[in-house]
């Protein structure tokens, strides 16, 4: 089995996810650890646990991740936010193509990568992909959906999960390769 490091995928940064009833606070539940479409992915249950005021939260999402062979800038793509105002946000990278950067926000810290990765017909292949959160982490392309995951919604987010992986023309790790990361 991939070793993951889930504090860099994972909403909130939380490295450890949910506490599983019996298992402890240390433990993500992993729903898959094989293959999809020849590819090596891993899906998992994570449960972002955040304070509101003195209300306790508790939302689940499904994370599933593609493994890559080749490490990978960092970034993070978003819905763009409606404000009445547009303003650029700090990390934000803009593509230049009014079209997609209206629809989403990508954030990173190698704004030269971003340009290489989002290439016009990448840009256009991704505005038809309905997965509204992804980040590229090293070796991993990851998604979340909120909720549990269920058997045949996994099978679809998998499949768009890997449109991205697939538009952007990201190295695969070969579902026969298992390396730890």
């Amino acid at each position: 089995m991939r070793k993951v490091a889930w504090g860099e995928v994972l909403p909130g940064g939380n490295p450890h996810g949910w506490a599983w009833p019996g298992f402890g606070e240390s433990i993500l539940p992993l729903v898959m650890d094989g293959s999809w479409r020849g590819r090596k992915v891993i899906a998992a249950v994570y449960v972002h646990k955040y304070t509101s005021g003195d209300t306790e939260h508790a939302d689940p999402y499904t994370v599933v991740l593609a493994c890559l062979s080749a490490e990978q800038p960092r970034i993070r793509v978003e819905p763009a936010k409606r404000l009445r105002f547009r303003r650029r946000r700090r990390g934000q990278v803009l593509s230049g193509d009014p079209a997609f950067d209206s629809r989403v926000s990508v954030f990173s810290a190698q704004p030269d990568q971003v340009h290489a990765l989002l290439t016009p017909d990448a840009r256009n292949a991704l505005l038809t992909i309905p997965v509204d959160h992804w980040d590229l982490c090293g070796t991993y392309l990851a998604a979340r959906w909120p909720g549990f995951p269920v058997a045949l919604a996994l099978q679809g987010q998998l499949d768009l999960l890997l449109d991205i992986a697939d538009s952007l023309g990201l190295p695969a790790l070969p579902d026969s390769q298992d390396t730890a990361g």
